[in-house]
């Protein structure tokens, strides 16, 4: 199958001038008579038809190799072409096609020539300075990637010379436009050649000897601002290590000295992955330490400078024969550390995420959407709601004391020392802001379902149903507000108090960190956030008070209705010199007379 645009098209025509040649030597082999008969007369006539024959499909697959040849369009390709017609192309008819064709064969590798040589000379700066855009593999260091570039362009520029030469040998004779081309390739291939030379030796001669020089270099190195570690391989040696490994893979003669270190590169790699995960591991412990959590792992802390302090100080890559005892004491000593802050370190991520679930959700709770109802009602369902939560509570405080109780043992430090008090205070201040934050949603969530603002925004219903009745001459809410002289009496007020007592209930299902006695109580009334909620719920609920007892006010205008006794009031009106206002006798005033008469 031929390339190209076209390719499909010709090779049909490939295969069909295939098949008529296959006919044409299948009829001259079928012909009656023996052709080795110099007698008979009829093979002449047969013979010119065979003859006539071929050279027309010559003449076809000189025309199918032409449109071919135009329909590619690079050098490559072309030579692809012309090799799948190896065999024919001395045939005399397909020859002179290949005439025609040789002078822009040659003006094409003349032109791919001269873009090699212009690609060097442009590129070449970049290569030797590693800019961004030079053309090397960003996976290669800098000289096996110069080194690789240099002979791709090599490649590129000697694939299609036997080609090419081979097709003048075919033709007998080398055009003039040729030998200028053969000056300018050999020109080429000799810049191509010395840089490469030139690439190379200056890295034997600058990077071996300093490579060699990092081997004498400590195994690890101290940040002077923060403290922290890092594996000092010099970046010398990897490059050194990776070029030589390349070198290689090219074939190419590798100095003694690179060799030798070369030979060591899957120790040097297991020794600086090995250093690198201690390294890793006693940043992380020197960083993600609390100033509370240091003083427990000081002496852990001195113990592990002390084991790591050869490496900062005598021990060198050259020391083979010392290094894998330093990386396995330094890894015991530096991972036993390790594993203990992280114990410390995961029993308080789960102490926070116990106390991040009490404040997901709010003790009091009422559905969106939810009807009034009445106080015995939600109050039945919302003592059973704080009978669970307290009872969760309970527990996470109970898993809250074994991750303490944890994290001591595995610093085997005793219970009395003044470390530990301290990191027991520090522990103890983070449950209670957990706990002053559990509070705080349901205090907030109070004021959201009593803040009448909120109510308009969100068009929420009435919490309760409150009636307002005329008890004798009195107008009274049902449930009231308070009832001083009925304390045990259901009021509102009551039931608020009851909630807030459930709240603040939260501080009491869990023992003291620091005392092992006692709650956290107080510590909770007295913190200002809680301050700040209680005086914002008495606000709001004293503006509720205040609201229904204006409104219970506009009844009172009309108190004479059942303040005042009917009787009386009629008898004082007899009293008043009472006159007829109204004509009751038969045909008397209208309706709108009477209207009138009485002014209303």
């Amino acid at each position: 199958m031929m390339e190209g645009t076209k390719g499909k098209v010709l090779s049909m025509s490939v295969e069909k001038v295939h098949e008529e040649f296959e006919k044409a030597v299948d009829k001259f082999r079928r012909v009656p008579y023996d052709i080795f008969d110099v007698k008979e007369a009829a093979f002449i006539e047969d013979f010119h038809d065979f003859r006539l024959t071929i050279r027309d499909l010559d003449r076809r697959l000189g025309s199918v190799l032409a449109a071919a040849f135009h329909d590619q369009n690079t050098l490559h390709g072309r030579s692809k072409l012309l090799d799948a017609f190896e065999g024919l192309l001395e045939r005399p008819v397909i020859q002179a096609e290949l005439v025609r064709k040789q002078k822009v064969l040659i003006d094409q590798y003349r032109l791919d020539v001269d873009q090699i040589h212009a690609n060097f000379t442009a590129n070449e700066e970049k290569v030797d300075h590693c800019d961004a855009d030079a053309p090397i593999f960003a996976n290669l260091p800098p000289v096996a990637g110069a080194i690789f570039w240099a002979r791709s362009l090599r490649t590129r520029l000697q694939e299609p010379m036997p080609k090419i030469l081979a097709y003048n040998e075919l033709m007998r004779e080398v055009p003039e436009s040729f030998k200028e081309l053969l000056r300018i390739h050999d020109q080429t291939l000799q810049t191509l050649d010395e840089y490469e030379k030139r690439r190379y030796s200056e890295w034997k001669q600058e990077a071996v000897e300093e490579a060699a020089k990092r081997l004498h270099m400590r195994l690890l190195r101290r940040h002077d601002r923060t403290g922290l570690l890092k594996v000092n391989f010099d970046p010398a040696l990897v490059r050194l290590l990776r070029e030589v490994r390349f070198f290689l893979i090219y074939g190419m003669e590798v100095p003694p000295e690179a060799l030798t270190i070369y030979n060591m590169v899957d120790t040097y790699r297991t020794w600086t992955s090995q250093l690198d995960h201690i390294v890793g591991l006693y940043n992380s412990v020197l960083t993600d330490l609390l100033p509370v959590e240091e003083p427990l792992l000081e002496d852990r802390i001195l113990k592990m400078d002390n084991a790591l302090a050869p490496g900062l100080t005598e021990l060198k890559w050259s020391r083979e024969d010392q290094i894998p005892d330093f990386i396995a004491e330094a890894m015991k000593v530096v991972s036993d550390v390790s594993a203990i802050v992280d114990i410390m370190k995961g029993n308080l991520r789960k102490i926070s995420n116990i106390l991040s679930q009490w404040c997901k959700d709010s003790m009091l709770e009422r559905k969106r959407g939810a009807k009034p109802v009445s106080v015995e009602e939600f109050e039945q369902n919302h003592k059973a709601r704080v009978g669970v939560c307290l009872m969760n509570m309970t527990d996470g405080g109970k898993e809250i004391h074994r991750f303490v109780k944890d994290s001591s043992e595995s610093l085997k430090i005793s219970k009395t020392a003044p470390t530990w008090k301290a990191y027991v205070d520090f522990v103890n201040n983070v449950v209670i802001e957990g706990f002053v934050s559990a509070i705080a949603v349901s205090l907030q969530y109070l004021c959201e379902i009593l803040d009448p603002l909120i109510i308009a925004r969100h068009e929420m219903l009435p919490l309760f149903d409150v009636k307002i009745e005329l008890q004798g001459d009195e107008i009274v809410f049902d449930p009231p507000f308070e009832d001083e002289e009925n304390p045990s009496r259901t009021t509102l007020r009551s039931t608020i108090d009851s909630w807030l007592k459930d709240f603040f209930a939260m501080a009491t299902v869990m023992v003291r960190l620091d005392s092992n006695v006692g709650d956290y109580l107080n510590e909770i009334k007295e913190h200002f956030q809680m301050q700040c909620l209680l005086s914002l719920v008495s606000e709001l609920i004293d503006n509720t008070e205040a609201k229904c007892v204006e409104y219970r006010e506009t009844f009172m205008t009309h108190s004479f209705l059942w303040t005042d006794s009917v009787e009386k009031t009629f008898e004082r009106f007899l009293q008043d010199n009472p006159k007829e206002l109204v004509n009751f006798q038969e045909g008397g005033m209208s309706f709108r007379d009477i209207m009138i008469r009485i002014k209303v």
